[in-house]
């Protein structure tokens, strides 16, 4: 498949192979990670001058080990194959390892599942590409979104009197129609594309920014600013907030936002990404392929999130598991936990797992919910992304 052509990349799917192509070549390197010869990732990189000296072995290798840690989170615990260009790479595992450089690049590719196979560089061309001169190599980044909709969002243009007179007038340039312009073919109003009042569009578009499940049924100021990044009209801004307001899902699913009765007193602010982290489950939830809670656990100080599905009934030993397999595998043991009382985290095993690896638990006070706010908060989210997409669907 061309590299320009869409759609470009495709989901990782973990229960396949994944194929590593590389190339390196005087100014920069470049691969490409895919599976079943379709691209999931590309890579590019210009090479500094201290690595524009090395021989061409030792570029070909520097590629390899960086596209390998690169992509760690891909490859590490599965198979994969690394296609080269380069015949004597593919004797890399084999061959007596002599020199320091081959000694650093050998430890560094431990504990990956990999093969080496050879490629003729005429079948590598993605790699080859992406790792031509440096200062094409941002060309080769720039990506832009496609819509389907532009085609029939220009023939409105035709149909409808007013744009169509807007449209003639913006290519004669007779007058001046700020804020309009016209860029090619389309006309923009301010820094998006020109929606006419006659075009169904203007709906359906209010409609995939806002009720569709990319768009999961936030409010206006997050609806309105992901329009606005692409398109925009005049009056926007008050359709946009009739068409939330007036949504039936919404209407529903919504909770009521109260101010606190008193003073909080808030949690230390953390200093380092996952070192203070906040736990807490989602239950009673219908079940799917025998999953039916949820552990939600947040990082205080990024807002990240993980959301693992579990299986009701649960116990301490296999919740340990879970975080050892989730969390502690990509961010390490957390300096503190914040969590209620659920019985888990008050069991005698949970405290004493986390007391051997110095790791404070912080639970709230009975009956303050408030104690685990954005744990809590995290969790109405979560809660109110799934109900409006499966209220239809019991």
């Amino acid at each position: 498949m061309a590299m320009s052509t869409t759609p470009v990349l495709a989901f990782p799917d973990f229960t396949k192979p994944f194929t590593i192509e590389f190339d390196a070549s005087n100014h920069g390197i470049g691969a490409v990670l895919s599976h079943d010869h379709y691209p999931i990732e590309f890579l590019s990189k210009p090479l500094a001058p201290k690595h524009q000296a090395l021989s061409v072995y030792d570029k070909e290798m520097l590629a390899v080990v960086f596209a390998v840690q690169k992509w760690r989170p891909y490859l590490i615990g599965h198979p994969f194959k690394i296609l080269t260009d380069h015949h004597t790479l593919k004797y890399f595992l084999d061959q007596r390892i002599t020199t320091p450089a081959q000694q650093k690049w050998l430890l560094k590719l431990l504990g990956y599942n990999f093969t080496l196979e050879y490629r003729p560089g005429t079948l590598n061309v993605a790699a080859d590409a992406l790792s031509r001169r440096s200062e094409m190599l941002a060309l080769m980044g720039l990506s832009q979104p496609l819509f389907d909709c532009i085609a029939e969002i220009q023939a409105a243009y035709e149909s409808d009197s007013h744009t169509s007179a807007l449209l003639t007038a913006l290519r004669e340039a007779s007058a001046s129609r700020a804020p309009f312009t016209l860029k090619g073919d389309l006309i923009y109003y301010k820094t998006g594309i020109f929606v006419p009042a006659s075009s169904a569009w203007r709906t359906r578009l209010l409609h995939e920014f806002h009720a569709s499940p990319a768009a999961g049924h936030f409010g206006f100021l997050r609806t309105y600013k992901r329009l606005t990044n692409n398109f925009n009209w005049p009056g926007l801004k008050k359709e946009v907030k009739t068409f939330v307001a007036a949504c039936d899902t919404c209407q529903r699913i919504n909770y009521e936002s109260m101010k606190p009765p008193g003073p909080l007193q808030p949690l230390p602010i953390p200093t380092q990404v996952w070192s203070d982290i906040a736990m807490d489950f989602i239950e009673g939830l219908p079940s799917v392929h025998g999953r039916n809670a949820i552990l939600v656990i947040v990082d205080r100080l990024s807002k990240y999130g993980h959301f693992i599905a579990i299986k009701h009934p649960y116990s301490a030993p296999k919740i340990a598991e879970i975080f050892i397999q989730e969390v502690f595998r990509l961010h390490g043991m957390p300096a503190s936990i914040v969590s209620d009382r659920d019985p888990i985290f008050i069991s005698e095993f949970w405290t004493a797992f986390f007391k051997h690896q110095n790791t404070t638990l912080c639970k709230s006070s009975a009956y303050h919910p408030q104690t685990d706010g954005q744990t809590e908060v995290l969790n109405r989210t979560l809660e109110h992304y799934l109900r409006c997409f499966v209220m239809n669907k019991p």
